[in-house]
C-alpha cells in the first residue's frame, strides 16, 4: 500500500498515521487470506503460501519469520506508524483448509513457536511501539474452517 496505493488504500493510511498519533494502537494485520508478500519484487507471490497457514509450518525459522515481519515494520514507518502487534484473521479457502487438517494430525494447531520468538526479538530490538505485543490469535474449528479469536495459550512469551 505504501509504494502505489489506491484511493481506499491512501485513505486507510491516513487514518492509521492520524490514529497512531493520537496513540489508537495499530496492529499488523498481515495474516490475511493472500498470499506472502515479496517484499523485493513489491508484489503478492501469487503461487506462495497463504500468510495465516504459513505461521503454522513447522519448518519456518526464527529468520524467516523475523525477516518477513521486519520488512512489514518498515513499510508501516514508510507510512508513518509502528505498530503495536499482530492479528491474525485465519483462513477457511480449500488449500488452507486441507493443510490446517493435516498440521493438527500430529496435534492441537498452534502458531509456530519460531514466530513468537522472531516477533520477541523485534519487540526487544524496539522495532514495536511498545516492548509489550498485543497478539490476537486462537484459532477454533467450525464447518466453516478456522476462526480467529485472542491469543490465550502463548501470550506469555510474548511478555
Amino acid at each position: 500500500m505504501t509504494r502505489d496505493p489506491d484511493d481506499n488504500q491512501r485513505l486507510f493510511l491516513t487514518q492509521a498515521k492520524e490514529s497512531y498519533q493520537k496513540g489508537i494502537d495499530s496492529h499488523m494485520e498481515i495474516m490475511t487470506h493472500g498470499e506472502l508478500f515479496d517484499f523485493e519484487a513489491g508484489r503478492i507471490n501469487e503461487e506462495g503460501i497463504h500468510e495465516g497457514l504459513w505461521l503454522h509450518e513447522p519448518g519456518v525459522t526464527i529468520e524467516e519469520y523475523q525477516d518477513y515481519f521486519s520488512s512489514i515494520l518498515k513499510e508501516g514507518e514508510i507510512s508513518g506508524v509502528k505498530f503495536t502487534g499482530l492479528t491474525w484473521p485465519g483462513c477457511g479457502c480449500a488449500a488452507c483448509s486441507s493443510r490446517y487438517a493435516d498440521l493438527r494430525k500430529s496435534g492441537p494447531l498452534h502458531i509456530n513457536q519460531a514466530a513468537f520468538d522472531a516477533l520477541l526479538n523485534l519487540a526487544k530490538d524496539g522495532k514495536f511501539r511498545t516492548r509489550v505485543l498485543s497478539i490476537f490469535y486462537e484459532s477454533s474449528e467450525t464447518e466453516f474452517g478456522i476462526l480467529r479469536g485472542q491469543l490465550k495459550e502463548n501470550s506469555a512469551s510474548m511478555i
